[in-house]
């Protein structure tokens, strides 16, 4: 007996295993000045819902839509502007609608570090997205996969691990009901004048209620509306806002020459004259 009571000792031990008092242990850390290893969302009523009071830095993270421009771009906001004060690459992997680069600099996005990259199949969009969380060279990595399998998931969840890095995936809300590896999971609700958004999955804690978002207060904000952060990609090029500032795509196959990653070079200070 003593030996089965030992094995179940060290199997309720095991870090894949979650239970609920973890939860109220989580939170009690929390109150107690534990680490806050999360990247705050903008919102503080999200924040207080999320462990580690934001975005996690590193790992896979899921962003349910009832539909695309539902709020995501204005959820996203706070988080690209943040990540893009970093050396390290923001990658946008297959958006359903072109990236507005007016409107993600009037948000405060440093767009020298932003690349944006298109695959014709869903496969190389999976491969190119685990090729850039691996790389270390990211802090975040965005993919609008259609169908991807458990198994895949699983790979991009080790290598936003390996790479430090921080992937999200937004996919549509129907796909909320099939198990997943991402230890993140937020769905968002159909537009509405503040985003709604509840939180379906996040390691050691329960769910959340819809919260109702409203961004904290900032005394230096532009009073001048915001412009749409994208136009959709089946728009024709003619009828494009211009101008489009280039966002500069990555190799679709790192070529024998290039580096292991596949990624250009981390970007850093320019040389005088440069």
């Amino acid at each position: 007996m003593s030996s089965a009571l030992s094995s179940l000792d060290n199997l309720l031990l095991h870090p894949a295993l979650w239970r609920a008092a973890d939860a109220r242990r989580g939170a009690e850390g929390l109150r107690q000045g534990a680490d806050h290893a999360g990247i705050g969302t903008g919102y503080p009523l999200l924040d207080q819902a999320l462990p580690g009071g934001g975005w996690p830095e590193q790992g896979l993270a899921e962003l349910l839509c009832p539909h695309w421009a539902c709020g995501e771009a204005e959820l996203l906001a706070p988080l690209l502007r943040q990540l893009s004060a970093q050396p390290r690459w923001l990658v946008w992997v297959n958006p359903p609608w072109l990236p507005f680069p007016p409107a993600l600099a009037q948000q405060g996005v440093t767009l020298d570090n932003t690349l944006l990259l298109r695959c014709e199949q869903e496969k190389d969009a999976l491969w190119a997205m685990e090729q850039c969380l691996a790389s270390g060279s990211c802090s975040l990595v965005q993919g609008w996969p259609a169908h991807p399998q458990p198994n895949q998931l699983r790979r991009l969840q080790l290598a936003a691990q390996k790479g430090h890095s921080l992937g999200l995936l937004l996919r549509p809300s129907l796909h909320g009901q099939q198990p997943s590896p991402a230890p993140l999971r937020l769905e968002l609700a159909p537009l509405q004048l503040h985003p709604r958004v509840r939180i379906v999955k996040c390691a050691g804690h329960w769910g959340s209620d819809w919260l109702t978002l409203k961004p904290a207060p900032d005394p230096s904000s532009l009073s001048e509306p915001a412009l749409p952060m994208g136009v959709a990609t089946q728009l024709p090029q003619s009828d494009v806002p211009a101008p489009l500032l280039p966002l500069r795509p990555i190799p679709h196959r790192p070529s024998a020459h290039s580096s292991k990653s596949g990624l250009p070079p981390t970007p850093g200070p320019q040389p005088p004259g440069a």
